[in-house]
């Protein structure tokens, strides 16, 4: 069996990848140097896993579905914009994504405990919730982008999280193709 590149992640809806696209088409050609994300292709990374065999993804799934199942649902709000690691040297757009209390927190926690259980290898930098809207390939500038974040409005509203996605990315010339694995309720 092949291996899978695969990620977990929170997909925020129809409605948000309409207001992305909007977002895209008012800030083209105002940001250098960036190449925009397919807006349905936009959603929330609790994990990436990087390709994994392909015969762990029925316990993944497994293993997952046993540890959210039951979890409360809660909103999910997407506002505020910038960009990592820094103005200087910007790489990633992204939009902002909070919870009222920890909820976003324990879900993150509760994947990555199935993933490390499972033995799969991740990075060990801290989860940072946030929405990948475009990748910077060549340096922009950071007054640029520092006018464009103070004065383009980031609030995208909330969005109902009651499951989580298993995604297997597939990485083609025009960019990745994301499709879904497996759908995992709360």
């Amino acid at each position: 069996m092949e291996p899978v590149r695969s990620f977990i992640a929170v997909d925020p809806g129809e409605k948000f990848h309409e207001d992305i696209k909007e977002l895209e088409q008012q800030l083209y050609g105002k940001v250098s140097g960036i190449r925009w994300v397919e807006p349905n292709n936009v959603h929330l990374t609790l994990k990436f896993l990087g390709t994994i065999p392909s015969d762990l993804i029925e316990k993944l799934v497994a293993n997952l579905k046993g540890a959210v199942e039951g979890l409360p649902h809660f909103e999910l709000r997407l506002a505020g914009a910038g960009v990592f690691p820094d103005l200087r040297r910007p790489r990633v757009f992204w939009i902002g994504a909070s919870s009222d209390g920890n909820s976003l927190q324990e879900l993150e926690a509760k994947v990555s405990g199935v993933v490390s259980s499972l033995g799969i290898p991740t990075d060990d930098k801290p989860f940072r919730a946030h929405l990948t809207i475009g990748r910077f390939k060549d340096r922009a500038s950071g007054t640029e982008l520092k006018g464009i974040l103070e004065n383009t409005g980031f609030d995208f509203g909330r969005v109902l999280v009651d499951r989580i996605f298993l995604f297997r990315s597939t990485l083609t010339p025009k960019g990745p193709v994301y499709s879904v694995l497996s759908e995992i309720r709360l």
